[in-house]
């Protein structure tokens, strides 16, 4: 991590990348609420597997006042038969939850998928101390690992749209954003405030 601040940076790499098995998952320690009756969940199957994550983030300084972003972000389970919460979630702007991978023009566990890889292009703009505004576009791939790229079409693509409003306050990063989903063609908002940890 070579960012210059924390929020908002202006120049800098960030690299996170993640490979594991995961194993001995008990499903026996999954209960369920519903309208007060409580059980475990006994039908879902948990096979070992492997998972490779990997999300690059750049920002470039054009000038004092715009700043360049690219990200990437990446995730594969090597084991198609996993239930779906072994998924990866697909969706929003900060990465804050189990499996998420992180999609402007999706909100999150809009899409849910054992692979995908996704692209994400930003121009960060600062009119004035403290205010930014970001416009950002995303395209993605997913359920691509054990289809075979004769399978893939169309259905199999993603992009997605986002123009954010933000202040770093003392109190940590406050961001207002309209986003936009090409297949879904729905808009939706997002708000953060403050730091997730």
């Amino acid at each position: 991590n070579t960012l210059d601040q924390k929020q908002f940076p202006t120049r800098g790499w960030k690299i996170r990348t993640q490979l594991g098995h995961l194993y001995n998952q008990k499903p026996e320690d999954l209960f369920y609420d519903i309208a007060g009756e409580v059980g475990s969940i006994d039908t879902l199957s948990f096979d070992n597997y492997q998972q490779l994550r990997l999300k690059v983030e750049q920002y470039a300084r054009l000038s004092d006042r715009f700043t360049f972003i690219t990200q990437l972000n990446a995730g594969i389970n090597f084991n198609n038969n996993q239930a779906y919460l072994n998924y990866f979630n697909v969706g929003g702007i900060n990465d804050f939850l189990r499996n998420q991978i992180t999609f402007v023009g999706l909100t999150e566990y809009q899409a849910l998928t054992n692979s995908i890889t996704a692209l994400m292009l930003g121009l960060q703009y600062k009119p004035f101390n403290s205010l930014y505004t970001i416009l950002r576009a995303n395209v993605g791939v997913y359920d691509f690992a054990y289809q075979g790229s004769e399978s893939l079409d169309k259905s199999n693509f993603l992009s997605g749209y986002a123009l954010t409003v933000g202040y770093a306050s003392g109190f940590g990063p406050i961001q207002l954003s309209a986003m936009y989903n090409d297949q879904s063609r729905d808009f939706a908002g997002y708000v953060n405030i403050g730091f997730h940890f």
